[in-house]
């Protein structure tokens, strides 16, 4: 059977008695959780983080046994088939190899984490509908028009007033942006990449804004959140390069892959919020702590 990561597990490095692994540190919603369940997740990713997916897996358990739902083999295998093409490599354990080498997981903790998805998933199936407003949207975002630009963000209007009389002075963007911008692509004279007209991941206030720009132009000051910025488009992509019809199967799939995904998110916080631990091991608790070095 592959295994992913070194041969040896942190168990075998750690000295304990069955009754130590065995003792139960916390309760959630009337379920024990043991030291073994929690530990080597300490230990990888992290005290909180640990904690929260093992009431994750418990909340998901017992919505899924409340609704009579069971997650079977066939759920495994599809979330396994779509963890290969969300990590874009050819075989699962390709898959098991890059989380090992990138954040860590242990093949068993991967596991996990495809059974919990898989349980969030199923649990949030009813929920999704799929309209045509919804897969034109992610048409136009995954196919529509976008543009490259570089911002100047300011905490105040005194600071992009002064920012903007720079640029109307003759002054390149790039540095002005270096000398006054907040942001973190100041250091890179305020490039911030490609902004897709129809993603809701870019501020609405952003994207108003850049959309009608000439190219090399940039806008006025205008206020984002609590932020004032300046944008200035750099290229654009008129885009629609491939028809609708010809790639419909594949924007129905990934619109509805982002509502599952969004469903499924939300549901985490609900249970989150819903079942909270009680914890009786104050070694764990210090595990959990916020201010822990």
């Amino acid at each position: 059977m592959f295994r992913c990561g070194p041969n040896h597990s942190v168990e075998q490095t750690r000295i304990t008695t069955i009754s130590d692994e065995s003792r139960i540190i916390a309760i959630v919603a009337g379920t024990p959780i043991r030291q073994r369940d929690l530990w080597d997740s300490l230990v990888q990713i992290g005290g909180q983080r640990a904690l929260e997916d093992v009431v994750l897996d418990i909340g998901v358990s017992k919505k899924l046994d409340g609704m009579g739902l069971t997650v079977t083999e066939l759920d495994l295998e599809n979330e396994r088939i779509l963890l290969v093409e969300t990590l874009r490599v050819e075989r699962f354990e390709e898959a098991l190899e890059l989380l090992w080498s990138s954040q860590s997981l242990h093949e068993s903790q991967v596991n996990k984490l495809i059974e919990r998805n898989a349980g969030l998933r199923k649990l949030v199936s009813e929920a999704i509908s799929l309209n045509d407003e919804s897969i034109e949207r992610m048409y136009q975002i995954l196919y529509g028009p976008s543009a490259e630009a570089n911002i100047i963000v300011c905490d105040t209007r005194k600071e992009v007033h002064q920012a903007h009389e720079a640029l109307q002075s003759g002054l390149v963007f790039t540095e002005v942006a270096k000398q006054f911008s907040t942001d973190n692509s100041s250091s890179t004279g305020g490039f911030i990449g490609e902004v897709i007209y129809a993603d809701p991941q870019w501020p609405a206030s952003l994207r108003e804004q850049l959309k009608p720009l000439s190219i090399e132009s940039h806008s006025k000051p205008f206020l984002m959140d609590t932020r004032w910025v300046i944008i200035k488009k750099l290229n654009e992509d008129d885009a629609y390069k491939v028809e609708f019809e010809h790639v419909r199967t594949e924007v129905v799939e990934v619109t509805k892959r982002a509502q599952e995904r969004l469903r499924m998110d939300q549901l985490s916080q609900q249970i989150l919020q819903t079942y909270q631990p009680t914890i009786f091991d104050e070694s764990i608790q210090q595990h959990l702590s916020p201010n822990r070095h």
